[in-house]
């Protein structure tokens, strides 16, 4: 099945999809807009200030055969010339484009296939309490795999409503229009949920999920006392891995902010030491994954690609340990790059 259909097979054309500054938006308005784009290159650059139209010409890019790339504001966007590096990648490339620090601190622009993309999506929704027709916050860019896969693809395969404040650094005005709207599960990173936080005027949330950076466990303290009723998941992953790995429910601070959870199904989190060999429990070294959302590589960058794609699997960067009990936690860096 096509990628986009298989990712809005759930809603009815009347089903309303999306509620943003701009308007509200249903399934017919969105297939509309998708069946409509065009597009002359391979590489289709997708400008995402505007949330929804760059959602629209995503999803239309990859209903017609061509490869977005998300992107913001200042970011190049003139990418006629990377379509020619597409050729390294074996059959045809089908996926997405991402542009990202990396694992090396240099940007790199990721190769995500689709079929690994649809398999990390159905991994996160194997935890990820989204219902259908529930009102999901989308309060990251789309030019982030957090925002676009780990949070709006993953909505809308649950035939969820996204409501899509405006963007800014204007958290108390994007949670006033998100309680507005009736909005009760929500994703963010830990500066966002600081803020968030301390708010009165906040969504009614039933599951609050935390990814970007270390959640500390303060703040996990503070997120539950706040709702008290909500399920918290504490979120580990990277752009090259479509991109979660590792999730946590939480029920206490315990043990945060290293925790990170176990391997998604059918993910496989291994710690090696630097002969490559696996660690014991507890003992810290290398995390490195293999996942079939694992990238195809970077586009024109063949060593930094080779580098990061070993043969034991993907190299996250990351430092951890694996517990008795096999769940993930994280260290630190092994360089020093920040994932965001």
């Amino acid at each position: 099945m096509d990628f986009v259909n298989w990712l809005l097979e759930g809603y009815a054309p009347d089903d309303v999809v999306w509620i943003g500054p701009e308007g509200t938006h249903t399934a017919r308005a969105l297939w509309a807009g998708v069946r409509a784009f065009e597009a002359h290159t391979p590489l289709v650059a997708v400008q995402t200030e505007d949330a929804w139209e760059g959602l629209v010409a995503v999803l239309g890019a990859l209903h017609a055969g061509h490869i977005p790339v998300p992107l913001h504001a200042e970011a190049p966007s003139d990418v006629r010339g990377w379509s020619a590096q597409l050729g390294v990648f074996p059959g045809a490339y089908q996926g997405i484009v991402l542009r990202t620090s990396g694992s090396g601190g240099q940007p790199r622009s990721v190769c995500l296939g689709s079929a690994g993309i649809a398999r990390n999506v159905e991994a996160i929704l194997s935890y990820l309490p989204i219902e259908r027709a529930q009102r999901v916050g989308l309060n990251t860019p789309l030019h982030y795999s957090y925002g676009l896969v780990g949070q709006c693809f993953t909505a809308l395969r649950a035939g969820a409503t996204l409501v899509a404040p405006a963007p800014g650094p204007w958290v108390a005005q994007q949670a006033s229009m998100m309680a507005a709207h009736g909005v009760t599960g929500l994703s963010g990173v830990p500066a966002v949920w600081a803020q968030m936080a301390q708010l009165e005027d906040a969504p009614d949330l039933t599951w609050m999920a935390s990814a970007g950076a270390p959640l500390q466990g303060a703040l996990a303290a503070r997120l539950m006392a706040r709702w008290p009723q909500a399920a918290l998941f504490n979120q580990y992953g990277m752009t090259e891995a479509s991109p979660r790995v590792c999730a946590h429910r939480l029920d206490s601070e315990r043990g945060l902010p290293g925790l990170v959870g176990r391997a998604l199904p059918g993910v496989h989190v291994q710690v090696l030491d630097e002969a490559d060999r696996p660690c014991g429990p507890g003992q810290t070294g290398r995390v490195v994954v293999r996942t079939p959302s694992a990238m195809l590589g970077y586009l024109g960058q063949p060593e930094a690609s080779a580098n990061v794609l070993r043969p034991h699997g993907l190299e996250t960067g990351d430092l951890g340990h694996l517990d008795a009990r096999g769940v993930l936690h994280i260290a630190g860096r092994g360089d020093d790059v920040v994932q965001v």
